[in-house]
Parts: structure tokens; C-alpha cells; sequence
């Protein structure tokens, strides 16, 4: 869609509104990136701007409805690349989180020195996040559909997985 013409941008914020009404109180916004295509630009656009432009207004009109509504965005990135979104969207999904988290578990040597590296990573990343917005909400998860699913990272093993849930939920 060509997000550039501002009567998609309206159909957009109308669909949402839409549903808003209908009682929907947030929405996954997938590949919330690539808004904008590199293909679709001049050289030199800086997409990741009117990326967040166009979440911004967004966010905005989803606010009119309810301001109580979640947005959580996937940006799939570097936490410097992330961390501008959080002007236009609630929350976004933390990958490093999950990976951090499998890689320690997987390990299977002395977690309390690996989980004080990831806790490290963690709290740099977390300071990127707080410049952009001091209160940000982060949305760790372990994985998705577009990776390998959880259980087959840890190798089917339950004893893993309970580690690496309450790894999750305690970080």
C-alpha cells in the first residue's frame, strides 16, 4: 500500500477505529519496519523516519478511540533502530530477550555468570530504550513464528523450558 497517499492513511486509521468500536483494545502491528520499502522510496529517504511518522499518527488516532488501547509493534533490530518507535506505539517485542535467554539455558555451565552478562546487555539496552521514552513498557517473549519454536531450540527438553520461562518472566 502506498502509505504516501493520504486517503490509505485515512482507510487505515478508519479500519482501526473500526474496530476499536467494536470493542478490540490493542493491536500486534507486524513488520511495523517496513511501512515504508526500501524499493518504494528515492535513494535517500530515511525510511525509519517516516516509519515512525506514520506510527505516530497512528497511535494517535487509536488514542482518539481509547486511550487505554495497547499497541505493540514488532521492529525487528538493533535496540538503536527499536528505540524511536516507542514515540509512536506502546511497547515493542524484545528478541534479544528470548535469544539471550535459550543461548543461556543452553549453555548448561554456570548460569549465574551468563544470566549477569545478559543482565548487563539487558540494562544497555534498556538505557537506548529510556532516552526515547523513560517509561517504556518492553515486551520480552521467547519465541515466535518466525523462528524455530522454543522447545526445539532447547532440544524437547521440559527441564529447559521451565528455565527458560522463569528466566523470562523474572527478567
Amino acid at each position: 500500500m502506498n502509505y504516501d497517499n493520504p486517503k490509505v492513511r485515512e482507510e487505515i486509521k478508519k479500519i482501526a477505529k473500526f474496530w476499536l468500536n467494536k470493542g478490540v483494545d490493542g493491536f500486534r502491528l507486524d513488520a511495523a519496519l517496513h511501512i515504508y520499502g526500501a524499493f518504494e522510496n528515492p535513494l535517500g529517504t530515511n525510511l525509519g523516519e517516516k516509519n515512525q511518522q506514520w506510527w505516530k499518527e497512528f497511535g494517535a488516532a487509536v488514542e482518539e478511540v481509547n486511550p487505554n488501547a495497547y499497541l505493540v509493534g514488532e521492529v525487528w533490530e538493533k535496540s538503536s533502530v527499536i528505540a524511536p518507535f516507542y514515540k509512536g506505539l506502546d511497547t515493542l517485542f524484545n528478541f534479544d530477550v528470548g535469544e539471550g535467554i535459550i543461548r543461556i539455558v543452553n549453555q548448561g555451565t554456570d548460569i549465574t555468570v551468563s544470566s549477569n552478562g545478559f543482565a548487563s546487555r539487558l540494562e544497555e539496552v534498556y538505557k537506548i530504550f529510556a532516552k526515547v521514552e523513560p517509561n517504556f513498557l518492553d515486551a520480552p517473549f521467547l519465541t515466535n513464528h518466525d523462528q524455530n519454536r522454543v522447545m526445539d531450540r532447547l532440544s524437547r527438553d521440559i527441564n529447559k523450558a521451565k528455565l527458560a520461562v522463569s528466566k523470562n518472566l523474572s527478567k
